[in-house]
């Protein structure tokens, strides 16, 4: 059991998700009604969803490498050994990963974009706040499309030497997604740290005079706004 590890923290994070929905879903429907802000949480609720269905999926159709494999750099190795069975798993896994990746992408857009948009209006419609996040995040979903594409051939590769009876490796994974899953991480905290450094900055720079004229009762909601942000 030397792989099972990797699929832990995303059940447990999914967890947490499901109550932030719905206290999320309850403000926007009764607390402050607004039906794009429901819409959004929505859709993204709904593809984290999908998300954990395709590794539950993966958990439940490979179990020989969920359970016998050890990750490290992006490369997996088997630890007993190759068999055709894990073959097989190997080329399920990359076709429900030609699903996921996409449906992450999908997520990811969503919720970063929104994010630029709040800075957008908070910052009175100024574009060029939003330059770099919106660069950095269309950054992201090349990285994504690329790791897909990657993803596509290598499964393509897996059918074929299934088909011809080749001797696969025992190490399964493509090199590419390593190195650009790095860069997409490291790009979406610089959009979400940067957003979230504008929204809050921004609604500070706003209130901090109301604090001195209208006391700090006045001005208490948006001081929760940024303890939020």
């Amino acid at each position: 059991m030397c792989g099972e590890e990797n699929y832990k923290g995303q059940t447990v994070l999914y967890g947490i998700y499901i109550p932030i929905f719905i206290g999320c879903a309850y403000v926007c429907l009764y607390v402050r009604p607004h039906r794009y802000l429901l819409m959004a949480a929505t859709a993204m609720f709904v593809l984290c969803t999908i998300q954990a269905i395709l590794t539950f999926l993966t958990v439940l159709y490979t179990p020989d490498i969920i359970f016998n494999t050890t990750c490290e750099a992006g490369v997996c190795v088997s630890c007993k050994g190759d068999n055709l069975a894990r073959a097989n798993e190997i080329n399920i896994q990359n076709r429900l990963g030609l699903v996921a990746i996409p449906v992450i992408s999908v997520n990811q857009l969503i919720t970063e974009g929104f994010l630029i948009y709040r800075a957008y209006v908070v910052w009175k419609c100024n574009i060029w706040i939003t330059v770099i996040p919106t660069f950095a995040l269309l950054a992201v979903i090349v990285c994504r499309f690329i790791q897909t594409d990657h993803l596509a051939h290598t499964y393509f590769a897996g059918v074929t030497a299934l088909h011809n009876d080749t001797i696969l490796p025992t190490s399964f994974g493509p090199e590419l997604p390593d190195p650009l899953g790095e860069v997409s991480d490291i790009l979406l905290m610089t959009t979400s740290v940067l957003t979230t450094i504008l929204i809050a900055s921004r609604i500070w720079w706003l209130t901090r005079d109301f604090d001195a004229t209208l006391g700090k009762r006045a001005t208490k909601k948006y001081r929760r706004a940024m303890r939020l942000m």
